[in-house]
C-alpha cells in the first residue's frame, strides 16, 4: 500500500484564502499605492453621502421649524444676525445661522482643497455641494502670507474665512425663496 498525498481544500471560485472572504474584499495587493487606497476611500464616502441624500431627502417644513425653534433661544438669536457699521449699516444672517441651517438642512457637503501654497501666497478652493440636487457652489480664495511668525496664523485664518464664505453662499443659495 502506497502513502496517499492529501491536498488541502481549494477555495470556491471568487473567494480568497480559506474561501471565507470574497477576493474583492481582501487586502489590496502590495503593488497598489496608498493614493489608490485613499482615492477609493474618498469615492466610497462620496457615494455614501449621495445614497443617504437620495434615501433621506430634506423636508423644508421641518428645517423651517427647527430654525425657528433655534431662533427662539436668546443666545442663538443674538449671534444669528450680524451688523456692521458701514455707511448706514449692513445687516444680514451670520455664519452661526448658516451653520445651523446647514446642520438642519442635511445633505450638504463642504469640502476644502488647497490649490496652491508657497512662502508668499495660498490659494484655496472651498466647495459647498447640495447633495440632493448635485449643485456645487465653489469659491476660490487667495491670500498673501506674511514673512513673520504670524504667517501660519494668517494662513489658517484665511482658510477658515474661505470656508465660512462658501458655507454662507451655499446656505443662502440653497434655502427656498419664500416670504412665508
Amino acid at each position: 500500500m502506497q502513502p496517499q498525498t492529501v491536498m488541502p481544500p481549494q477555495p470556491a471560485p471568487g473567494f480568497g484564502q480559506g474561501g471565507l472572504v470574497p477576493q474583492s474584499h481582501t487586502l489590496m495587493q502590495s503593488n497598489e499605492t496608498a493614493s489608490a487606497v485613499l482615492a477609493a476611500q474618498a469615492r466610497a464616502v462620496i457615494e455614501a453621502r449621495y445614497l443617504i441624500a437620495i434615501n433621506r431627502p430634506r423636508d423644508l417644513d421641518v428645517v423651517r421649524e427647527k430654525l425657528l425653534k433655534e431662533c427662539r433661544r436668546p443666545g442663538f438669536a443674538e449671534v444669528a444676525i450680524y451688523k456692521k457699521p458701514i455707511g448706514k449699516g449692513v445687516e444680514g444672517l451670520s455664519i452661526r445661522f448658516a451653520e445651523a441651517a446647514i446642520r438642519y438642512m442635511c445633505n450638504i457637503d463642504i469640502s476644502q482643497q488647497t490649490i496652491y501654497d508657497d512662502a508668499e501666497k495660498r490659494i484655496i478652493r472651498v466647495s459647498c455641494t447640495d447633495m440632493e440636487t448635485n449643485t456645487p457652489y465653489p469659491r476660490t480664495s487667495r491670500s498673501r502670507k506674511r514673512s513673520s511668525a504670524g504667517a501660519l496664523k494668517t494662513a489658517t485664518r484665511s482658510s477658515a474665512n474661505a470656508r465660512t464664505r462658501a458655507a454662507t453662499t451655499c446656505t443662502s443659495s440653497s434655502r427656498p425663496r419664500t416670504t412665508s
